[in-house]
Formats: structure tokens, C-alpha cells, sequence
């Protein structure tokens, strides 16, 4: 409460009373969390988004009231806290509007209240089918004759501001990288020369993105604050390989060569070499690029212009690694380098606070043994907010090369301690693969149906004769010491011929807002220019 000073003024003797004013708190704004409440499995929470001002300073409550399709709901009471009022899960029904109403007060008066409401989802209900056909697909996006579109696919998050993800795709016939945002995935389809937003094309000779995990979102490199990405590159005329770094995603369209990107990393084996993405090892926003090739694992800070792999922050050498990949998995808040060692047949695991510029296999913390084989580090399974480590060999010893997909899920319990070996037998749920369709030669995870737990699907492109698979698995259906991939898939997703349907896969992205992340996998061989077969979760 504020005192407003007047003129004394003698009026029939007696002096006029100082008066005051009492400003109510204004400008609240309030919404209620999640954006997309599943029935009976989320709970509603009223929270205060921008707290009222009061002119007076005075300490500011907020009251809560809710309603359910515009009536009264009186079983939670109100809280007066700034965190908001809750509803519980289990009183929600799919269809119902929930609104809440929050009313600030000063201790004297209220201020104007703010409101916000949301509709209950039905819930996850899966596919109608075990096994999904490719003419099945909500989406297909086609590539032109001999683009081989689908060989890679990478997630980039929403880079532009319209609540779709934005995905990049790979097309290494056609020497192109293909943006397309998600808005263009809504459309429903067509060709990809016809619906992508931005086309980046290599120079002569270059073969861009020619295999999965050759395409990686970036956190903002050039300080915009938007996703940028990381695309790799072979040059087949000097038989080297690097990497391209590519910024203004959101603004740019039309065609652009990747000659005039922000960045490039040259010295990368074009034989084996993957970019794996990267992550925030410093603190400082943005993310460590981790690159591998046959012989070393390199994390290097991005620059603009023009660097190489020798001049990494940390190269990891002495191993031939099938793979790696950077998370915190031991829960001590330190990001941790994992590498997997084909011929040591072992998973390595590195602190990267603890490595200086060079190390080797002695430097890890611990060692997960008899393991190899493509490895993505998946959201929580078991409860404690620390994510799971899943390891897929696609490669066989015969002639082909295709292995059945055997490996492990390794839970956060056996990476915390990370000291010496550890013995997966004892702590790790086995896969077991089957035929040989070199399963595990993409792994993507997300949160498909919902439940806040870790679901992974893993593309096998040579099964069913070349027409391939993806095999959705979810975190509510596991159990056991042991996954069978040829009957415990929740979902498999079906192509036919020789479609290759699984060369890439791709879950982490809500492409149509949703709330819920969507699934493309990539079919290289189908058709005649290839393509990515989109499946909206249900």
C-alpha cells in the first residue's frame, strides 16, 4: 500500500487527513503444464508463467480454482504457492477442457485474474497392427531418380519457431542435404526437391551424408540461438573426408552450397567416418562436436572457417571404434564419453573433465566387457532420472558382414559405480537378434508412447530379403534378462522389396505438434530415387 501526500488544507477549522491508495498486482499470466495431458497419466499443474506486479511492493499470494468442462472442480485444494495448484492423473478423462484460474492478492485487495486450459488426450494407443506396412506410412517423402534419399536422417528440433520439428535428410546420389521443416511434413508428402525448405549440395565429387550417422543437430554454433547442424562429407576425388558445419537453418531457403557453410572440419577417414552429434561438456551453451573414424574418437570445440581433426580438444586413439557418444550416464553431472572398441570387443568410459588433449583405453573409468557394436544412449527405463546405454552389433563374420543385431541394455545401475570392469552378464538385459539383417545399423530413442520412459527403435535394412525392418520397442514392455528381436518388438515397421526400409532411423521429433514424437525411417532403395516413410505416432 502506497501513501499518496496531499496539501494540508484548513477547512472550518479542521486540517484534511493525509489518504491512501491500495494498487492491486497486475500482469499475471499463468499455463498449465503439460501442453498435451494423456488421460490418467499426467498430471495438471497450474503454474505461474509471470508473476503480477504490485506497484506497493507488496508480497504477492495466488488463490487456484479449476474447472472441468465448465464446471466447478472442488476435490484439490488451493495452495497459495508460486509453483501452482495440481490435479491429480487419475481424475482426468480423455476429451475433457481443464481450466485453472489464478487470482493474485496483496494481502488486501486481488489483482486481475489469468487463466489457462487444456483438453485431455485419449493416450497412447500404439498402431492397430504388430507389423506396420510401408503403404501404411502417414507420410512419403520421395527422393529424385538416383538421390538414394533415406540413406541418413538427423533431427534439428524446431528450428523455426512453429512448434514442428525440423528434420534434415540425406541424399548422397543426388550429392544433397535436404531440410525440411516440419510444417512441409504436415503437407503430406510429394517429392523432397518439391517440399524441402533449404537444399545444401556438395561440390563435384563430394558424396554428402552417404551413411547413417553422417547427419547431427548442433547447439547454436554462430549465437542466434537457433539448432544448427553438422553434416558430414566423403570426397571421393582426393580420398579424404570432412565435416561441414551449416548455421541459419530457420532463415535461409532455396539452395545453398556447402562450400559457403559457417564451418569445416577437415582430416575425418571418409572410410569409416561418423559424426555423431555432439553435447555440452563445458557449461557454456554450446555443444563439443565428437566425431570418429577407424582409428581415433575426436571432440573438438566448432569454429567458423576452417579447422581440422588434429587440432581436436581431446583425440582418443589406439582403438578401432565401432561408435561413441557423449552423456552423463554415471549421474555425477559430468558429461562422459563412451566408445565402443571392435576389436577389444569392449565399451570405454571416459570422464571428459578428467582426459587431456590425447588418451588412450587406460585413461576410461571403467570398461564394459564383451560388447561392440553401434551404441545410443536412451532416456530413463528403470525409475532413477539417469538414462540407459543400448548396444547393437549389426556386422557378422560372414562374407556379407550382416549380423543378426545382438547386443546389450545396459541400465544407468551398472555405469554409476564406473570402476574397472563390469560384467554385463550379471547386470544387463541381453538382445538377442535373428537372420541376418544387420540390425542395430541405426538406433533412434524417444518417448513414443507417452509414459516418460525410454523407447528405441532399431533399423535392420536387410531383413525380409532387403525390403528391411524397424523395430519399435517400448520401455513399458521390457523385463527379463533377456530381448528377443524376433518376437518382442512392440511394433515392426515393414518395407518391401528392396527397400532398405531401417538404413536410418528417426524418433526424437514431434512433427506435428502433437505432443508426441513421430517416427521416419529411411528406405534408400525405394522406388527409383529412394525415400523416408513418415508414421505419425498414434
Amino acid at each position: 500500500m502506497r501513501l499518496l501526500p496531499l496539501i494540508a488544507v484548513v477547512a472550518c477549522g479542521k486540517p484534511i487527513e493525509t489518504s491512501s491508495v491500495n494498487d492491486p498486482p497486475v500482469g499475471l499470466i499463468v499455463g498449465i503444464l503439460p501442453d498435451f495431458p494423456d488421460q490418467r497419466v499426467d498430471e495438471l499443474r497450474c503454474q505461474v508463467v509471470t508473476p503480477a506486479t504490485d506497484l506497493d511492493n507488496d508480497p504477492v499470494t495466488y488463490r487456484f480454482a479449476w474447472t472441468v468442462d465448465g464446471e466447478p472442480f472442488t476435490d484439490v485444494g488451493t495452495t497459495g504457492h508460486y509453483e501452482g495448484d495440481l490435479v491429480p492423473a487419475g481424475v482426468t478423462d480423455a476429451g475433457q477442457v481443464w481450466a485453472c484460474v489464478a487470482t493474485p492478492n496483496d494481502g488486501t485487495v486481488d489483482g486481475p485474474a489469468a487463466s489457462d486450459e487444456v483438453q485431455i488426450r485419449t493416450g497412447y494407443l500404439g498402431w492397430p497392427e504388430a507389423e506396420v506396412p510401408a503403404a501404411s506410412a502417414d507420410v512419403v517423402i520421395a527422393g529424385a531418380p538416383g538421390a538414394n534419399l533415406g540413406r541418413s536422417l538427423g533431427a534439428l528440433g524446431d528450428v523455426d519457431g512453429d512448434r514442428l520439428d525440423d528434420v534434415i535428410l540425406g541424399a548422397p546420389g543426388a550429392n544433397a542435404a535436404y531440410v525440411v521443416r516440419g510444417a512441409a511434413l504436415v503437407w503430406g508428402g510429394g517429392t523432397v526437391d518439391a517440399g524441402a525448405d533449404l537444399v545444401l549440395t556438395g561440390a563435384p565429387g563430394d558424396v554428402v551424408a552417404g551413411d547413417p550417422g553422417t547427419l547431427a543437430a548442433m547447439s547454436d554454433l554462430d549465437g542466434d540461438g537457433a539448432t544448427d547442424a553438422a553434416i558430414g562429407v566423403t570426397t571421393d576425388t582426393s580420398g579424404t573426408g570432412h565435416v561441414v558445419l551449416v548455421t541459419d537453418l530457420a532463415g535461409a531457403a532455396g539452395a545453398r552450397a556447402l562450400a559457403d557453410a559457417w564451418g569445416v572440419v577437415a582430416g575425418i577417414a571418409p572410410s569409416t567416418g561418423r559424426v555423431v552429434g555432439g553435447a555440452d561438456t563445458t557449461g557454456d551453451g554450446r555443444d563439443a562436436l565428437l566425431l570418429v573414424d577407424e582409428a581415433s574418437v575426436y571432440l573438438l570445440t566448432p569454429v567458423a572457417g576452417a579447422s581440422s581433426v588434429a587440432d581436436a580438444d581431446v583425440i582418443v586413439s589406439g582403438a578401432t571404434p565401432d561408435s561413441a557418444a557423449l552423456a552423463d550416464v554415471t549421474g555425477d553431472g559430468v558429461a562422459d564419453l563412451l566408445v565402443t572398441d571392435g576389436d577389444d570387443t569392449v565399451v570405454r568410459v571416459f570422464s571428459v573433465s578428467d582426459l587431456g588433449a590425447s588418451a588412450t583405453g587406460a585413461d576410461a573409468r571403467c570398461t564394459l566387457g564383451e560388447i561392440r557394436g553401434q551404441l545410443s544412449v536412451i532416456a530413463d527405463q528403470d525409475g532413477d532420472d539417469l538414462p540407459e546405454l543400448l548396444v547393437v552389433d549389426p556386422d557378422g563374420t560372414g562374407e556379407d558382414g550382416k549380423g543378426d543385431g545382438s547386443g546389450w541394455l545396459v541400465p544407468s545401475s551398472a555405469l554409476a559405480p564406473c570402476a574397472g570392469a563390469v560384467d554385463l552378464a550379471s547386470v544387463a538385459v541381453l538382445i538377442t537378434g535373428y537372420g541376418e539383417g544387420a540390425a542395430g545399423s541405426a538406433i533412434a530413442a524417444a518417448d513414443i508412447d507417452g509414459d516418460r520412459l525410454g523407447d528405441f527403435l532399431i533399423g535392420a535394412p536387410f531383413l525380409d530379403g532387403g525390403g528391411g525392418e524397424a523395430m519399435l520397442v517400448l520401455a513399458s514392455s521390457m523385463g527379463g534378462s533377456e530381448l528377443q528381436l524376433d518376437s518382442r518388438p512392440d511394433h515392426r515397421f515393414l518395407g518391401d522389396g528392396d527397400d532398405g526400409v531401417g538404413s536410418a532411423v528417426l524418433a526424437a521429433s514431434d512433427l506435428d505438434d502433437d505432443g508426441r514424437d513421430d517416427l521416419a525411417v529411411g528406405a534408400p532403395g525405394r522406388g527409383d530415387g529412394g525415400a523416408v516413410l513418415v508414421f505419425r505416432s498414434p
